[in-house]
C-alpha cells in the first residue's frame, strides 16, 4: 500500500478506530439535506495515547466547492497529530441529513487515491449484449469502477461513501461509524440485510470463496439505505466504532 494511503488511513483510525465501510450510493437525495451552522468551526479530541484528532467544518460555498448543493454541504478537514506531533489530514465532503429522529453524516474523501495494477476482465459477446466480469472492481482505497453490459458497455467510477451518525450535546460532539470488517461479520451471519457485495483481495489469505478474505462493499440504494437505517440506527451491532467525545473549540 502506498505511505500517503497508509498515513492518510493513519489518520482517520486516530479519529475513529475503525475504517468505515463504503458505500456505492450516498445516503441522501437533493431533497433530504439538512443544514446546521452549530458544526461550523473546530471540534477537537485526544485520546489516551495523546493522540489529537481535529474536525474542522466551513460550508462548501466558503470553500468554492458549490457541487451544485450550493451552501448546503460542508466541506470536512480532518486533522491527526500523533506522539510524535506529526501531523496529516483528510478531506471530505458531506451532508448532512435526519432519519429516524437520527442525525447522520454522509462523507465522501477527496483524497483520491489509484493502486498501480493489471485488472483482468472476461469479456462475452452473446445476442443478449456483453456481459463484463468482475462487475465491480476496488481500485483504491475508498474508489470504485463499476462495469454494466447489455446492448451499449459502461464504465462508472465510483468515490465510496461513509456514513456516521452524529450526537450532539451542547459544544460536545461524537460520531459514530459502521466498521467495515463488524458490519461484513454481521452481514455473513445474517444478522442484518443490506444489498452488498464481497470482493476478494488477491493480497489477503484465505481470499478465494472465504468471506475472511474477502471486503464488503454496499451497493444498496439510496431509498434502501434510508429505510435500512430507519430500522436499525439506534442498534449497537450496527454503529460499532466512534470518535472519542470532541469538544467545540471557543471561536
Amino acid at each position: 500500500m502506498k505511505p500517503t494511503i497508509l498515513c492518510l488511513l493513519a489518520v482517520l483510525a486516530c479519529l475513529t478506530g475503525c475504517v468505515p465501510v463504503d458505500s456505492l450510493n450516498p445516503l441522501y437525495t437533493d431533497k433530504d439535506i439538512v443544514f446546521d451552522n452549530t458544526l461550523l468551526g473546530d471540534w477537537i479530541s485526544v485520546n489516551k495515547d495523546n493522540e489529537e484528532s481535529t474536525l474542522r467544518f466551513v460550508t462548501l460555498a466558503e470553500k468554492g466547492k458549490d457541487n451544485n448543493f450550493k451552501d448546503n454541504g460542508y466541506d470536512v478537514t480532518l486533522f491527526g497529530k500523533n506522539q510524535d506531533r506529526t501531523c496529516s489530514s483528510m478531506e471530505f465532503t458531506a451532508h448532512e441529513i435526519e432519519i429516524g429522529g437520527n442525525k447522520y453524516l454522509d462523507l465522501v474523501s477527496r483524497s483520491g487515491d489509484a493502486n498501480d495494477g493489471v485488472f483482468p476482465l472476461q469479456i462475452i459477446q452473446s445476442k443478449a449484449g456483453t456481459t463484463i466480469t468482475p462487475a465491480l472492481l476496488r481500485l483504491g482505497t475508498a474508489s470504485y469502477m463499476e462495469f454494466k453490459g447489455g446492448a451499449h458497455v459502461e464504465a462508472r467510477l465510483h468515490a465510496a461513501h461513509w456514513f456516521a451518525r452524529i450526537t450532539r450535546n451542547g459544544d460536545k460532539l461524537r460520531l459514530d461509524w459502521i466498521d467495515d470488517s463488524d458490519f461484513k461479520n454481521a452481514v455473513v451471519a445474517g444478522k442484518f440485510r443490506l444489498s452488498h457485495l464481497l470482493l476478494s483481495d488477491p493480497k489477503k489469505k484465505n481470499a478465494l470463496g472465504s468471506p475472511k478474505g474477502q471486503d464488503i462493499v454496499v451497493t444498496a440504494t439510496t431509498q434502501e439505505l434510508q429505510k435500512f437505517l430507519a430500522e436499525h440506527g439506534n442498534d449497537s451491532e450496527l454503529f460499532t466504532s466512534h470518535t472519542d467525545e470532541m469538544s467545540k473549540k471557543p471561536q
